[in-house]
């Protein structure tokens, strides 16, 4: 059974009306439970409204979104969705709004009908996934930074152990160390538990590092679908839709148009530097 299975999805955005924009033009994919997929597209390609349609904000208009086996397009289904479904938005603070930041990461777990150890219990353990001190609890979460906000956000959603979980630009706002060892943290939590992630992102280099597969969207449309090394070999029609490709692969196209015979197959620093070196040692 997929985790998530979406079948010639179509979706307008207020139709019948002077601002009626089709969003999502028969997109079909498929998660596989316990897998990471990354999400990747321009701006206003439609990732969002996508997404919308894993926790039931969105009910298809048009084709089909099963989570589990389950239709969305059942009301009864999309309503109970949240307690399988997390989703953490784009923009954090929209989904803020206790007093403290404890009883905001408490929010969820609370309304599963946990106790009071249990629900400090993941409260603990969403502060200490999202790196956050629990020094913080007892503050507002409107007073933070943005990306202090985001892992708040984030937190909220993990507190709830989903079976899912959605995330739109996870890492924006983090500072480098941050989202490094925030992405490490996601690939353990799919390592150590049957949590499938769902993750929209416009670094190319988070993708590279942490999804099994990859999904291109442009105007509404799946056009790419793969694991990232199938994906980032495809750096023109990549850039032919104003994406970029990881810094490495980059550097190897480079190389390759100086009439270098590298491969542009590389994930990561260290297999661009093996490759380079595969290169040097059979001209020597």
């Amino acid at each position: 059974m997929w985790a998530v299975e979406v079948e010639n999805l179509f979706y307008t955005h207020a139709p019948g009306t002077p601002y009626e924009h089709t969003a999502l033009k028969g997109v079909s994919l498929k998660v596989g439970r316990g897998r990471i997929a990354a999400i990747i597209g321009p701006t206003g390609s439609g990732k969002s409204t996508l997404i919308q349609h894993f926790n039931g904000l969105l009910a298809p208009q048009r084709g089909s979104v099963k989570i589990f086996g389950k239709s969305a397009s059942d009301k009864a289904v999309r309503k109970s969705l949240w307690k399988s479904v997390g989703l953490v938005f784009q923009y954090p603070e929209k989904q803020l709004f206790e007093e403290t930041v404890y009883d905001d990461i408490a929010f969820g777990p609370k309304n599963l009908g946990l106790n009071k150890q249990q629900i400090q219990g993941r409260v603990i353990k969403a502060l200490d996934f999202t790196n956050l001190s629990q020094e913080i609890l007892t503050r507002s979460p409107h007073v933070l930074s943005g990306g202090m906000k985001r892992r708040t956000a984030i937190a909220g959603i993990l507190a709830m152990k989903p079976e899912i979980l959605v995330l739109d630009e996870p890492t924006a706002g983090m500072d480098p160390d941050t989202k490094k060892s925030f992405l490490a943290n996601i690939k353990k939590l799919q390592q150590s538990n049957t949590i499938t992630i769902i993750m929209v992102t416009h670094s190319m280099e988070d993708a590279a590092l942490i999804a099994d597969e990859l999904l291109v969207i442009n105007k509404g449309e799946i056009i790419l679908n793969g694991t990232p090394r199938e994906i980032f070999t495809q750096a023109e029609q990549l850039t032919n839709i104003g994406l970029d490709v990881p810094v490495e692969v980059a550097l190897m196209i480079k190389l390759q148009r100086r009439g270098i015979p590298v491969s542009t197959s590389v994930l990561g620093v260290n297999e661009a530097v093996a490759e380079i070196c595969r290169n040097i040692k059979s001209r020597s």
